[in-house]
């Protein structure tokens, strides 16, 4: 932890993805989402702090989105850029930091396709930064270098 006094909550989600781009008929794609949350550690969890969060850095979050989605996924996530709209402000807790990643009805991670629309995934509204891959991960390195 970065952030003193500080607990992190980390809530994972998925959907079909089958309806934001363009794949492959057998594929039947999954989005896996992981909602990343600071909150002051005078609360006992994230549900009693209500709307408080406390703002927690790129690094920080991507490192515990990485230990939700373990090794293996988390080299194919993506850290989406969100921006809640203004009458949605009051709903929905600031700071938080969302990635997300595509999965095949086998479990295998993959990369998205260039028409993904990432608007459809928590109020995304722009392109996504794509986690760096691990350095042990040369096939995943090697593609993207082509």
């Amino acid at each position: 932890m970065t952030v003193p006094g500080a607990w992190v909550d980390v809530t994972a989600g998925y959907r079909s993805a089958a309806d934001l781009g363009s794949f492959a008929a057998d594929v039947e794609p999954f989005a896996i989402t992981a909602h990343v949350h600071a909150f002051p550690d005078m609360y006992q969890d994230i549900r009693t702090s209500g709307r408080t969060r406390m703002e927690l850095g790129d690094a920080e979050a991507e490192a515990w989105a990485r230990i939700m989605f373990g090794p293996r996924w988390a080299d194919y996530a993506y850290q989406l850029t969100v921006e809640i709209p203004d009458r949605l402000k009051r709903q929905i807790p600031p700071y938080q930091k969302v990635f997300t990643l595509l999965v095949d009805r086998n479990g295998d991670p993959m990369l998205a396709p260039d028409n993904y629309r990432w608007g459809m995934l928590f109020f995304s509204l722009s392109a996504p930064r794509r986690l760096e891959p691990s350095p042990e991960n040369t096939e995943l390195r090697t593609l993207l270098a082509t």
